[in-house]
């Protein structure tokens, strides 16, 4: 236990020397948005800047590094290069879908044909030109190109999250496709062997994500009238039993991964604070349910209530502590 314990905090200690680094890392890649735009000739909102920049540092120092160093070895040059790809690629992908209004036959030729469409729309070229030289940059094409497709299919299908007509395991398999094929588009920018089980974790890992966002965004998805598990459930104990299956899922293909016992420990025990999250938007949503564990309707809440603030030391507290209990699942 004393062991562990230790082996846990040196993880961490580590993990924040390298978070050092986030503010740089942040306002290069913000740099290289603007830089970008310039050479093509257009302009990003200032929104999307903003919001990409702090993912491409999110992704790179908190999950792609993490992950790369189970293979003894930091992200190169040209893996950090594709991620910031990535965000251009996934940010005017999802601009053009909630506010731009593209016509989705157009998405579908962008998303498929990329090198044969045309646009004059900065957004659309931006799209094209991001998706071919990610394309080019790729190792495992045909892998690749599976999941572009599952991703595009599992966005398309999360339009139907404003028709109020899907129920709780249709909200949560959109939700698992959506986090999983994202992040598992990422794990082909990196140069990893190819491997069933390490996709699993990728793919399992973004399903936590994106529930995870569910479960802190429960105010904003009701006033947007966006549903989601979190809205569609039953109760406290249902979200519950949802999101630990979800987790389940994560830690059960980080079991069956095949690398240094050792390596895998030490990226556990940081991506164990990633579910961890989750678990502190839970207790959040908890604390409002009535007695008998229903959630009242959100719009008869104050937005207050619904909100879970990270910058709380208990949250903090509890946060930590709770990754530092799931840390040790590897070993069970």
């Amino acid at each position: 236990m004393a062991f562990h314990f230790l082996n846990y905090v040196g993880s961490l200690l580590r993990f924040m020397l390298r978070v050092l680094r986030y503010r740089s890392v942040e306002s290069n890649g913000r740099q290289f948005l603007l830089d970008y735009a310039v050479a093509k000739g257009g302009q990003f909102s200032d929104k999307l800047v903003k919001e990409a920049s702090k993912r491409i540092a999110i992704q790179q120092l908190f999950i792609n590094d993490t992950i790369s160093l189970m293979y003894g070895r930091l992200t190169n040059p040209t893996e950090q290069h594709c991620n910031r790809l990535y965000f251009i690629l996934s940010s005017v992908y999802d601009d053009l879908m909630d506010e731009l209004g593209v016509d989705l036959k157009d998405l579908d030729a962008m998303v498929y044909h990329p090198r044969q469409y045309r646009s004059e729309r900065f957004y659309e070229q931006a799209l094209v030109d991001t998706h071919i030289q990610l394309l080019d940059a790729v190792r495992h094409s045909d892998a690749c190109a599976h999941v572009i497709d599952a991703i595009h299919q599992a966005q398309l299908d999360s339009l139907n999250q404003k028709g109020g007509n899907l129920d709780a395991p249709g909200l949560i398999d959109i939700a698992r496709r959506k986090g999983g094929g994202s992040l598992l588009m990422c794990r082909h920018y990196i140069d990893f062997p190819l491997h069933e089980v390490l996709d699993a974790c990728w793919y399992e890992l973004g399903g936590v994500i994106q529930l995870s966002n569910d479960l802190f965004d429960v105010y904003k998805d009701r006033k947007e009238g966006i549903d989601t598990f979190v809205l569609r459930s039953d109760g406290i104990e249902s979200i519950r039993r949802m999101y630990d299956e979800q987790v389940n899922r994560f830690i059960d293909a980080m079991k069956r991964l095949n690398v240094d016992q050792h390596r895998k420990q030490a990226c556990f025990n940081v991506l164990s604070l990633i579910p961890a999250l989750g678990y502190v938007a839970l207790r959040q949503l908890a604390s409002v349910c009535d007695e008998q564990g229903k959630i009242p309707d959100p719009a008869t809440l104050e937005r207050r209530l619904l909100i879970t603030d990270m910058e709380q030391w208990s949250n903090r507290t509890y946060w930590v502590t709770t990754s530092y209990r799931l840390s040790k699942a590897l070993k069970n």
